[in-house]
């Protein structure tokens, strides 16, 4: 089931009501995001809690280990990660051009991609990784670039991150609370826009039960940006009330290289192992 939720000019003031759909189609309004208790009911690339370039030639990928989940984006939106199926579905369509590491998902109007089953692999890892590289024009309105979050049935579970312009809106949930941190999807300054940035949601909860969960980081660049703490609960939020349907990308924006594993890194061997940069010792250097 999809829910809508209304935007305040900075914060987040949310309403819900429920949009039933049989087919998969673009959004409707920009401003409303996807809610559902389960995101394969539901179709289109998600709006989101409103808040708060050039190609690089293709280089080998560094050794180290194998992500779950791997869409490199090369001219297919097959998965070439350890765990089998989960290619991408891509209802209007999506083209390919230069990427950033080799070949990317090109997304134009009303175009976006989706995948479904992911939650059984998700709720069962302690620790998550999700990186991609992706250049986006700097004037998306209130839609979901990444998102696999329930926060409107309770258990909730999830994250979901957004644009609406210059700003980045970032939800967590986790299994008993549907918002972690104040401000609900309250986010920070987006990088800058046409341009090859890559991200990663860095997720390093103790384990899967009662109390042990984590907090959310996002790394652009390889240098973290943001941090949301867990609640006292701690609760997890890769969980099983996380949405079976995960989404990537948002129309008119580029997509490459998104990797998801079921671990996670120190600051160098991230920059190697998922950014697929070099470290110099004190920082990335970027593909």
């Amino acid at each position: 089931m999809r829910e809508q939720l209304g935007i305040s000019v900075i914060g987040l003031l949310c309403a819900c009501g429920a949009v039933e759909s049989g087919v998969d189609a673009p959004p409707g309004a920009v401003d409303a995001p996807l809610v559902g208790d389960d995101a394969a009911d539901n179709d289109g690339p998600p709006p989101i809690d409103a808040p708060t370039v050039d190609a690089a030639p293709p280089i080998d990928a560094p050794a180290g280990p194998m992500p779950v989940l791997h869409w490199p984006m090369e001219n297919s939106v097959n998965n070439a990660g350890s765990l089998s199926g989960f290619s991408l579905t891509t209802p209007a369509s999506v083209g390919y051009g230069a990427g950033k590491v080799g070949q990317a998902a090109v997304f134009g109007p009303g175009q976006y991609s989706y995948v479904d089953g992911v939650r059984a692999p998700l709720a069962s890892y302690a620790k998550v990784t999700i990186g991609f590289w992706m250049r986006e024009p700097g004037t998306v309105q209130g839609t979901a670039f990444l998102d696999v979050n329930n926060r409107s049935t309770s258990p909730y579970g999830g994250v979901q991150l957004g644009l609406t312009q210059s700003n980045v809106s970032l939800c967590v949930s986790t299994t008993t609370a549907s918002y972690v941190g104040t401000g609900g999807c309250n986010g920070f300054t987006a990088p800058s826009a046409n341009t090859w940035h890559h991200w990663i949601v860095r997720y390093d909860g103790a384990g899967t039960g009662t109390g042990q969960g984590g907090a959310v980081q996002i790394y652009i660049d390889n240098v973290l940006v943001h941090t949301r703490a867990n609640d006292a609960n701690n609760n997890p939020v890769f969980n099983p009330g996380i949405p079976d349907r995960l989404y990537i990308g948002v129309p008119n924006s580029s997509v490459d290289d998104v990797r998801v594993y079921n671990q996670v890194f120190s600051l160098a061997d991230q920059c190697t192992h998922v950014v697929r940069g070099t470290w110099n010792g004190n920082s990335c250097v970027l593909p």
